[in-house]
């Protein structure tokens, strides 16, 4: 610690406050994904969902292509936000990417069940739009109450 230094006066202590809430403000503008990025991963949740009415190998494919731009949109995160900061991190935004995949899993094992049972594809397209609406709005506000928890300090 520099014990060699003055305290610092009113005015050089608002200084740094005000620089320390610019800091904190910019910071929360960057953690949250660009919309794009939002609705690109709401795009593999309605193509896997949808995948189920397809043939197999159309399935296989469509599935798993999927699964693996899903997880290369998660790779890229840190690079399209220019951070590393992870809303998952965050207990309030936590709760709410948890209820995100809780929605967006049990429409889509929903979809997948009444269409199999009833072999209508309009209700698996139905789940799939509804899971993928799901995850933008959810995700949205998972990376907002991020945003505002840093923000406001408590991150």
């Amino acid at each position: 610690m520099d014990t060699n230094r003055s305290p610092l006066d009113a005015v050089e202590a608002q200084q740094v406050l005000d620089q320390l809430q610019h800091d904190r403000a910019r910071a929360s503008d960057r953690v949250r994904t660009p919309l794009w990025h939002r609705i690109a991963f709401a795009l593999t949740v309605v193509t896997a969902i949808s995948a189920f009415a397809l043939p197999e190998d159309a399935f296989t494919v469509a599935f798993s292509a999927s699964a693996i731009v899903a997880v290369l949109l998660g790779l890229v995160r840190p690079w399209v936000t220019k951070t590393q900061a992870d809303p998952w991190s965050d207990g309030t935004a936590l709760k709410i990417g948890l209820a995100q995949t809780v929605a967006v899993l049990g429409t889509g094992a929903a979809g997948v069940l009444l269409y199999t049972a009833t072999g209508l594809a309009w209700v698996l397209w139905v789940a799939a739009v509804l899971a993928g609406t799901m995850s933008v709005v959810l995700e949205t506000r998972m990376e907002s109450v991020f945003a505002s928890s840093i923000h406001g300090g408590r991150r």
